[in-house]
């Protein structure tokens, strides 16, 4: 009989320790259940799942039920407008539950979003896959107000907060910069300009940036130029002013970026092709234009001094009344 009222009060004991705990403090987080969604029902590695929790946090907070935008946004990825009325239609019956979004998520990776689909599967189960993953997310598939500098943020979180909490390992630390989301078309035709767009990251400053351009034969075409940023993240788009592409003569070339902080360097490469001009299409530029070409200070875009040169030709054309 005592042994039977102490249990009875060990039994009262902690019922009444239960009842003062939180009421979710035997529930799984949103956050969990989403990274275990992505690991096991998608099939993502660490890093892509952490670059997807990153966004997720930022829109949402893990949320089901956030709504956004004047409610016209809705959701842990704050579906908008038409995409939300398709996670509606998908999931009649649980669009508003964290299953439903996760089961349309996945859905519209497949149909929608093919090429955000792609990449988030291919990037390395390591701190630099979860940068990538976190910025191509944000870039491509969320796509928020300021996106290309909102990218970088998300990047950045997803590396150096969920990589270490899920993947167990360091933040990356240590490791040399990482170039991001640059490209170049495969070719140009003579006189077209081109912009450069991407970004270089590190855990530690970056001391250099290097940009250089070589011709078929591996000679310098344009000398390397070299900045030094002395920030943890920067805009390759700044470099596009010391490349002349519209000045290229017709051949093949290879473009050189090279990235460096303390621990080490990293290059990204590309070559393109130069086309020889359209005909009829590109004539060749007025001595008036090619000198005001020549004295627009280096700031401005080989494509914007094309376009100073030719209003101002133009101008100074019906003014004279004659072809200058």
């Amino acid at each position: 009989m005592k042994k039977a009222r102490r249990a009875l009060s060990l039994l009262l004991a902690l019922l009444a320790v239960v009842s003062l705990l939180p009421q979710d403090a035997f529930a799984v987080s949103n956050e969990t259940i989403i990274y275990q969604y992505l690991r096991t029902e998608m099939g993502l590695n660490n890093a892509a799942a952490c670059g997807v929790l990153a966004n997720v946090q930022c829109e949402s907070n893990f949320n089901p039920n956030a709504v956004g935008d004047g409610g016209t946004s809705y959701g842990i990825c704050q579906w908008h407008n038409e995409r939300f009325q398709r996670l509606k239609q998908y999931r009649p019956k649980d669009w508003n539950t964290l299953t439903g979004q996760l089961k349309f998520l996945h859905y519209e990776l497949e149909n929608d979003k093919p090429g955000t689909w792609k990449y988030i599967r291919s990037v390395h189960d390591d701190a630099t896959g979860a940068y990538q993953a976190g910025h191509y997310w944000c870039f491509h598939f969320e796509i928020p107000k300021n996106y290309p500098t909102v990218s970088v943020r998300r990047g950045t979180l997803a590396r150096s907060t969920y990589w270490p909490k899920y993947a167990g390992k360091g933040t990356g630390t240590g490791d040399a910069p990482s170039i991001v989301g640059v490209s170049l078309p495969d070719s140009l035709h003579q006189g077209q300009g081109a912009e450069l767009y991407g970004d270089v990251y590190s855990d530690s400053l970056i001391s250099h940036v290097t940009v250089s351009l070589l011709d078929g034969d591996g000679r310098e075409v344009v000398p390397p130029t070299e900045v030094t940023p002395y920030t943890t993240t920067y805009s390759v788009h700044t470099l596009s002013r010391y490349i002349p592409f519209d000045r290229l003569s017709p051949g093949d070339y290879t473009f050189l970026l090279t990235a460096s902080n303390t621990s080490g360097s990293q290059s990204w490469t590309q070559d393109f092709t130069v086309l020889s001009a359209v005909s009829g299409k590109q004539a060749p530029a007025s001595p008036l234009a090619a000198l005001l070409r020549r004295c627009l200070p280096d700031a401005v875009t080989s494509q914007g001094q094309a376009d100073v040169a030719l209003k101002v030709t133009q101008a100074a054309g019906k003014v004279l009344g004659e072809s200058i």
